[in-house]
This record gives structure tokens, C-alpha cells and sequence, in this order.
């Protein structure tokens, strides 16, 4: 008897918990509710007309959070002030000017006007823009790197397979130059300056640049002072006996979880309920992807004239892996980076560098 009032204790004690917990999460929410459109309702809203001279100027506004991302409607651009305090910044690029800034807050004129200074001496002038598969590349010696994902949940490790790296490597310009339009370099032991694995200043060069601004930074980006003489002359060589037009250089980086790994999260996931406090599911999900990053370089300038990015959810361990991949960078390049499922914005890009898919040394 003392243990069924005990049981019915418990069970009306485990409900005013719970409709407690349900009262005060409703609380919240209604609190947080409220917060939002009191501060929506004290905020200010204005228009902006914003013009750039010159025209034709690459415009993005920051907010308070100090993110870059295009303005929409530069003639009518809506921004609501929260605070009296709170300001935006317009910010212009153009190729051969020096990028410029406005900052505005509620008290601003309607009107922005950001005026940027020309730089002597670097021309206006974007290159064509290249059509690979018609006017045809010398590809680059190919830049694999590949990691085995070992470990267990968050007890994990990044190790790259050279020997691995390098076979992935020479099957993947194998599919590349399986198209006549890629034309392989020669003598590619002495071009190992174009690779970004092997080149630590060639890849924060060109791991920096955002593929949405490349048309638009003050000065073309170049990358012949970052490699070495021998190996622009073998290029001029390669050049000499050939029809191609432009450079192209493939970089790749691949992950595949070992089967120990895949094997020991199945367990460890079956243990879940056992340790909930600590467990934390985005550690054991299999992430077998890929990177890759193209370049189209101009054999004359060493100006890097195109950058597109593929983001993979498979790694390229197997031969048909590597020949799907060499298939989606020439559907990249025959549309000429304008799919969907290659564009980067602004903050994902960013995000690539410190993320540990593209960061050296996972």
C-alpha cells in the first residue's frame, strides 16, 4: 500500500514538473516575443539611394555583424535602424580603383554617394572571359590531397595518404585530359611551384580570394612572383608546341572516414542514450567529401581569371568517383561557373579557409 501512494506521489510530482517546465518555456517564449517587436516597433526604417562613380562598381553593404553581402536595390535600399547608435556600411569595388566606404545611420542623408580614386597605372579592362572547352588549356600538374577520417565521434584525426594523394591525383588528370580540349603539360616534375600543397604562399594567395569579388578587386591577382623562374619558362615551353589558350590548375582535397571509424560510431551511436550529456551527433556523421578548387590562368599575365569552387559529398578513393568528378568540373566549365551548385556566397567562402576540408594540416 505505501508503495502504490509512493507511485502515485512520484507520478504527480513527475506532472507538475513537467507542466512547470511547459509554463516556463511558454514564459519565454512569450517574453522573447515581445522583445522582438518592441524593438521592432522603437526601430527606424529609411531608404537609400546609393550611386557609385564610377558606375558599374561591385556594392555590398556590412551590418553590425561586419558581414559583406550585395546590395539589392541600390536605388531604394531599406535599412532599419534598431538603436540610435546602430550604423551600416556601403562599400564599392572596381577594378583598377581604390575600393571605398560609407558608413550611414538613421540621421543620414536619403542620398549615398561613394567616390573612388583611380589607381595609376592598372587598367580598367576585365580579360574575356575564357571558353575552355573551345579555346582549350594546358592543365597543370593535378594537386590531390587525401585524408583518412580516423578515430571515434569527437576523439578523431585528420592523416594524409601521400601515396594515396598521388594516385588520385594522376587518375584525375587522366580523366581531365581525356577530353581534347586539356592539353597535359610536360615535363610536370618541374611545375610541382604550381602546386598549392607544395607551395604555402601560392595558397594563401589564392585561398583568400572570394570568387564573387575576383572581377572586382583594385588590381588583377597574379601569381608568376610566386613561382619560381624554371618553372614559368617550362610553362612558355609547354606553350610554344601548343594550341591552348589558357592555364588550367585543379587543387582537391578528399576525406574518407576508415572503416574502423565508421564501424566504432555505429557502436558508439548505439551507446547514445547511455551517455547523452556528452553525446554530440554531428560527430558521427560520415563525411566522406571532396573540394575542389579550379583556376583559369592567363598564360601572358598569370592573371587568375576565373576561380570556381565544387563541393562534393563523396570522397575520390575509387577510379568511378574520380571519373564522376572530372565529369562535374566539365559541366562547370561548360557553364561557365553560373550552376547553382557551384556558387559561393560571401560568408561560405570565408568559412572554406577555417574549415579543417581546406585548412592544411587537418
Amino acid at each position: 500500500m505505501q508503495t502504490k501512494k509512493n507511485s502515485t506521489k512520484k507520478e504527480r510530482f513527475s506532472r507538475r514538473t513537467l507542466y512547470r517546465a511547459i509554463t516556463a518555456y511558454g514564459i519565454n517564449l512569450m517574453v522573447l516575443s515581445f522583445v522582438i517587436v518592441v524593438l521592432c516597433s522603437c526601430g527606424t526604417t529609411r531608404y537609400f539611394q546609393v550611386k557609385t562613380e564610377p558606375e558599374g562598381a561591385l556594392l555590398l553593404k556590412r551590418d553590425k555583424w561586419a558581414i559583406d553581402y550585395p546590395v539589392k536595390s541600390p536605388e531604394n535600399e531599406k535599412v532599419t535602424f534598431l538603436t540610435k547608435s546602430e550604423e551600416y556600411a556601403y562599400i564599392a569595388m572596381k577594378r583598377g580603383y581604390m575600393p571605398d566606404t560609407v558608413i550611414v545611420n538613421r540621421e543620414s542623408p536619403a542620398e549615398v554617394a561613394i567616390r573612388m580614386k583611380r589607381i595609376e597605372g592598372v587598367s580598367t579592362e576585365l580579360p574575356p572571359k575564357p571558353n575552355i572547352l573551345q579555346d582549350k588549356a594546358l592543365l597543370l600538374p593535378v594537386d590531390v590531397e587525401f585524408f583518412w577520417h580516423k578515430g571515434v565521434g569527437n576523439l578523431d584525426k585528420h592523416e594524409l595518404d601521400a601515396e594515396q594523394s598521388a594516385k588520385c591525383a594522376e587518375e584525375l588528370a587522366r580523366a581531365l585530359t581525356g577530353n581534347p580540349a586539356i592539353k597535359p603539360c610536360q615535363s610536370t616534375e618541374a611545375l610541382d611551384g604550381f602546386r598549392v600543397s607544395q607551395n604555402s604562399e601560392l595558397m594563401k594567395r589564392l585561398f583568400s580570394l572570394n570568387p564573387a569579388y575576383l572581377n572586382y578587386y583594385p588590381k588583377p591577382v597574379v601569381i608568376n612572383d610566386l613561382v619560381s623562374a624554371d618553372a614559368l619558362q617550362t610553362v612558355a615551353g609547354n606553350f610554344n608546341t601548343s594550341d591552348a589558350k589558357y592555364l588550367l590548375m585543379v587543387y582537391c582535397k578528399s576525406i574518407r572516414p576508415t572503416s574502423g571509424r565508421i564501424v566504432g560510431n555505429i557502436i558508439a551511436g548505439s551507446l547514445a542514450p547511455v551517455f547523452a550529456p556528452y553525446y554530440t551527433p554531428s560527430a558521427f556523421v560520415r563525411d566522406n567529401s571532396t573540394l575542389t578548387a579550379i583556376f583559369i590562368i592567363d598564360p601572358k599575365s598569370y592573371e587568375v581569371i576565373v576561380f570556381q569552387t565544387i563541393v562534393t559529398n563523396y570522397d575520390i578513393y575509387k577510379n568511378e568517383q574520380i571519373e564522376k568528378l572530372a565529369s562535374e568540373i566539365f559541366t562547370l566549365l561548360e557553364q561557365k561557373g553560373t550552376s547553382k551548385n557551384y556558387t559561393f556566397s560571401t560568408i561560405v567562402f570565408a568559412d572554406m579557409i577555417r574549415n579543417p576540408l581546406i585548412k592544411r594540416g587537418c
